[in-house]
């Protein structure tokens, strides 16, 4: 019983960024659409000419308004599920799919300097243990036992 309610307050504590963050986009969607140009743009420029990176920033220029749409399902849903305790796992995966590109282009710590590094940085390594959580989410399911008692299948 104790796990399982600590393993819902985790659940709990883990979701409610990404439903805040999914909120906030629907709420503020021409300015969620620009921060993730201007961001995409900064380290495609940041990238300092690698060809790869630029192509994929052009790729991915033309369909930000999908991507965004696609980002929004994934927390909304994922942390749905996370909250709820149904298809947990799931909703994990969903949550670490949306946290990975978003944690590389939204915080490349590596291409900055002075006080922009440790910001960036400290976001970095903030959705890195965010991260972890969801992979132990994904690991061991709703409660969270290294048994596999009470927890989803």
């Amino acid at each position: 019983m104790l796990k399982c309610l600590l393993g819902f307050t985790g659940r709990l504590f883990i979701s409610l960024i990404f439903l805040a963050s999914g909120l906030s986009k629907i709420l503020n969607w021409q300015e969620s659409e620009q921060l993730i140009e201007t961001s995409l743009t900064n380290w495609m420029a940041m990238s300092q000419g690698s060809g790869w990176v630029l192509g994929i920033g052009e790729w991915i220029l033309p369909y930000l308004p999908i991507l965004l749409i696609v980002a929004v399902c994934f927390e909304i849903l994922g942390g749905l599920c996370v909250l709820l305790g149904v298809q947990v796992r799931l909703g994990a995966l969903l949550l670490a799919l949306f946290l990975i590109p978003t944690t590389l282009v939204m915080h490349p710590f590596w291409m900055v300097q002075g006080p922009e590094y440790e910001v960036q940085a400290a976001h970095f390594l903030k959705n890195l243990s965010v991260l972890g959580g969801l992979l132990i989410l994904l690991a061991y399911g709703k409660c969270g036992s290294y048994r596999g008692e009470h927890s989803e299948q």
